[in-house]
């Protein structure tokens, strides 16, 4: 094994932070962006342009099949926020991917993704949701990053649950964002994004590679004698 597979291997046992690639890392909270704005979408089918700090973000399509609201997940907090409503398209009736454009290059963006299943004949929302970014407008370029969120095990009836998954880079080069549902039902729901325009602290391999040169000298003077 190389040294860069290894450092790769090892950063997000040490981390909790997943490395995409040598410019992306995946986020599940928050809190774990530098310089992060949040906009909580209110329930409804129709999707606003927001500005979230200097950067406006706008959709496509504008409207979507589905909303929500009072979705108590005990998941909300610092690093899944939101307030239990928002907007989402349900798989059943036609799921259609969400495209959000960014008026300027952004280095992180974010979602907060609920699943519920309150009707027994539709489990749009209990399927992962996809989100990618890609440097440049209406989801072209090059694809800089892919997450999924978990699911939760939502059951029928059950308890709503959210989380918050995002991609960071480590420069301004994240131009729009597609929002997704994974299976030919998936749908998505979606309480708010979010965004930043600081990349991460140092180029990521850099990162990657104190941490796994710490790791190796952990292993290294723990590691039985032979």
């Amino acid at each position: 094994m190389s040294i860069r597979s290894l450092v790769l291997w090892l950063f997000p046992l040490l981390t909790g932070v997943g490395v995409l690639n040598a410019s992306t890392i995946a986020v599940t909270g928050f809190t774990q962006i530098t310089g992060a704005g949040f906009y909580d979408a209110p329930a409804s089918t129709f999707v606003a342009s927001p500005t979230i700090g200097v950067v406006t973000i706008t959709p496509e399509p504008t409207f979507l099949n589905a909303l929500f609201n009072s979705a108590n997940a005990p998941q909300y907090g610092p690093d899944v926020p939101g307030t239990g409503g928002g907007f989402g398209s349900d798989g059943v009736a036609g799921a259609v991917p969400l495209i959000l454009n960014f008026s300027q290059p952004v280095a992180a963006f974010g979602a907060t993704f609920v699943h519920i299943y309150p009707v027994f004949t539709d489990p749009s929302f209990t399927f992962p949701v996809s989100l990618r970014v890609f440097s440049g407008l209406d989801g072209t370029g090059t694809l800089l990053g892919s997450i999924l969120d978990s699911a939760g095990g939502i059951t029928f009836e059950g308890t709503p649950f959210a989380d918050f998954r995002g991609l960071w880079s480590d420069s301004l080069d994240i131009r729009s964002a597609e929002i997704g549902g994974m299976g030919l039902s998936g749908g998505f729901l979606v309480d708010g994004y979010a965004i930043s325009v600081v990349p991460t602290p140092e180029p990521i391999m850099g990162i990657a590679t104190l941490f796994g040169l710490t790791g190796l000298g952990i292993f290294r003077r723990y590691a039985p004698k032979s």
